[in-house]
C-alpha cells in the first residue's frame, strides 16, 4: 500500500536506478518501469538542466558520458539479477504509439489499461515535483529532429566518449 492508502505510487527520481536491488528486495511486489531513451537525448537533457550542485557529473561532457555508461551497465545488471521485474519502456515507441506502449505498461503492472492513460492531461494528481514539471501536463509530442542535433558541433566530446563506450550516437 502506498502513502495515503493508494494501491500504487510512483517515484521517478533519476538516481533510482542505483537502488533497484534494494527496492526489489524490500518490496517484492514492486514493478520497475525503466524509461529508455537515445543516449544523446538522455545526456543532452541532463547537460542542459541546472541541478543546483546535485548531479555534478552533468556539467562536464566526459563525466556525463561516463555516468551514462555506468548507468547502462548497472541497468543490464539489474535485468540479470531480477528477471521480469524491470520493464524497459522505449521513449520513441511511447511517443509514436502511446496506446500500445501503455498497454504493455499496464499489463506489466497488473492493472487494467484505460484509454485515458495515453494523455497525461487526464491525470488527477495535484502536485508534481520534478524537473519536468511544466511538461508533465502536456500532450506527448514527438520531435522529428532531436533537440541536441542543433548543438552537435559542440557535443563532440560527449559523442566520442559515448561511442568509445559502445553507444550509437546518431539518431
Amino acid at each position: 500500500m502506498a502513502p495515503g492508502g493508494a494501491p500504487f505510487f510512483t517515484d521517478k527520481q533519476p538516481g533510482n536506478y542505483r537502488v533497484i536491488g534494494l527496492i526489489c528486495r524490500a518490496l517484492p511486489q514492486a514493478r520497475i518501469l525503466h524509461m529508455v531513451r537515445h543516449p544523446m537525448e538522455v545526456c543532452f537533457s541532463n547537460l542542459r538542466e541546472i541541478f543546483n550542485g546535485v548531479n555534478t557529473f552533468s556539467y562536464d561532457q566526459i563525466a556525463l558520458a561516463e555516468h551514462y555508461l555506468g548507468y547502462r551497465d548497472l541497468m543490464a545488471h539489474w535485468h540479470r539479477m531480477f528477471p521480469g521485474r524491470v520493464l524497459d519502456v522505449n521513449y520513441a515507441d511511447l511517443v509514436s504509439d502511446p496506446e500500445s506502449s501503455l498497454r504493455k505498461v499496464a499489463a506489466f503492472c497488473g492493472i487494467e489499461y484505460v484509454p485515458g492513460m495515453a494523455d497525461p492531461r487526464n491525470s488527477r494528481r495535484k502536485a508534481v515535483a520534478t524537473a519536468s514539471t511544466l511538461q508533465v501536463r502536456q500532450p506527448v509530442i514527438g520531435r522529428s529532429v532531436p533537440r541536441w542535433m542543433a548543438y552537435k558541433s559542440y557535443l563532440q566530446p560527449l559523442m566520442e566518449a559515448l561511442r568509445s563506450g559502445g553507444c550509437a550516437v546518431e539518431p
